[in-house]
């Protein structure tokens, strides 16, 4: 379990400098038309989020 968690987040990256993650954030931000409104939408967001990104590295590990 350790090392999946740390193939994973080697997988999604870190930004270079906060002002790297400010304009990433930014741009997803001005992309991005749901709106959290509870906590509620934010769990499902969130959800929804970790499944996409899980789903994205599970198969770009199984190219390797």
């Amino acid at each position: 379990m350790v090392q999946l968690r740390r193939d994973y987040l080697a997988y999604l990256g870190k930004p270079q400098n906060i002002t790297e993650a400010i304009r990433k954030y930014n741009r997803v931000r001005q992309s991005d038309n749901k709106k959290i409104l509870n906590s509620e939408d934010f769990f499902q967001q969130m959800k929804e989020i970790m499944e996409t990104d899980l789903t994205r590295w599970n198969s770009s590990r199984r190219r390797v």
